[in-house]
């Protein structure tokens, strides 16, 4: 399935590796986004570190004013089919956001738009397998403050057998959101 996915979408050379394959160490990197603004390198890696439990309130995460974004440069194509992205979550605020990849870095895919609704913790997108070597991440809103943050961006071509586990559960569009909080970050 994996192979005639990359061959539909008119590539071969596609990687397919286990675990996560968004990490600084093994050759990821981040760059910065405003609307119609070109991209600069973002010197905070913490969501691409693969530390998913050392964050509090003043370390551990990568954050933005928002509206913000981020573009994730994997090393290679990779033929994914899960991103998990952990928002932060030392309290219970809300999140607003919208994630989209790409093959090449200009025609980009929809894979979910939450700029509805109330999102915490751990996010997991499930999509049909695709080619991926660009990832934007675009935070629309954070209900505690002007800023946004992520703990962890994770992208699998074969996901973990054991879920993401959230803090706090999220509140779909229709649910009710929750109100503003003041908390740190």
């Amino acid at each position: 399935a994996f192979y005639t996915a990359a061959l539909e979408q008119g590539h071969t050379s596609a990687a397919f590796q286990p675990g996560n394959v968004a990490l600084a160490k093994n050759g990821t990197t981040l760059s910065r986004f405003k609307e119609g603004g070109a991209p600069v390198p973002e010197l905070r890696l913490a969501m691409l570190d693969g530390n998913t439990t050392e964050y509090t309130g003043s370390t551990g995460w990568t954050s933005g004013t928002f509206p913000c974004g981020w573009i994730v440069n994997l090393p290679q194509v990779y033929l994914l089919q899960e991103i998990r992205v952990l928002l932060y979550d030392g309290d219970e605020r809300i999140y607003r956001y919208v994630l989209e990849t790409s093959a090449d870095g200009k025609e980009y895919e929809l894979v979910v738009d939450r700029s509805k609704g109330g999102w915490r913790s751990w996010q997991t997108l499930r999509f049909q397998p695709r080619l991926v070597r660009y990832i934007r991440f675009n935070g629309l809103y954070d209900s505690a403050n002007s800023g946004f943050y992520i703990v962890e961006l994770e992208a699998y071509c074969l996901p973990p057998a054991t879920p993401a586990k959230p803090k706090y559960p999220s509140v779909p569009e229709g649910a009710g959101a929750a109100t503003k909080k003041d908390h740190a970050p």
